[in-house]
């Protein structure tokens, strides 16, 4: 039987991240609820479309024209 401990790691999606870019850490979220969602450590972002072939999430600085860190979705 897995401990509370256990369990709320799991349901978590910011524990082991699986992949990094330019020094942001991340790993793939849930698919539910789509848009953007504060999780514990970090946000969710979760999109959808029936004809994309690829999607890149763009984060910016507050006020920044550049973007700060253009990130692929992994497939």
């Amino acid at each position: 039987m897995k401990s509370q401990m256990e369990s709320r790691m799991e349901s978590r999606i910011d524990y082991y991240p699986t992949h990094e870019h330019q020094g942001f850490r991340f790993r793939r979220g849930r698919t539910l609820p789509f848009g953007a969602t504060v999780v514990p450590n970090g946000v969710n972002f979760s999109v959808f479309s029936s004809v994309a072939t690829s999607c890149t999430l763009v984060l910016f600085e507050k006020r920044a024209k550049e973007p700060l860190v253009e990130i692929e979705f992994p497939r």
